[in-house]
């Protein structure tokens, strides 16, 4: 739940063969899956006030992102299909 652009989701690929990534922005997961196809991204992120810096989100060489899977979705109504 919350998973963002997918950083704990990635994570936890090393240790488990199938996981869900959540989150309610649809930008976040459009940006995870490009980083899953691509395996890096550049973001901009809110450094403070109206500043923006630009950074590189890419995997480490040991997550395995085909494990991944992510949906937009709401922590309050989630699909019954999910378990």
């Amino acid at each position: 739940m919350g998973c963002a652009v997918g950083g704990a989701t990635f994570h936890l690929t090393k240790y488990y063969s199938n996981v869900l990534g959540i989150d309610f922005s649809g930008a976040f997961i459009e940006a995870a899956l490009d980083i899953q196809v691509n395996r890096s991204k550049t973001l901009q992120i809110l450094k403070e006030g109206k500043l923006l810096e630009k950074v590189v989100v890419a995997l480490p060489d040991d997550v395995d992102p085909l494990r991944a899977h992510f949906s937009q979705g709401d922590a309050c109504n989630l699909p019954q299909e999910i378990g």
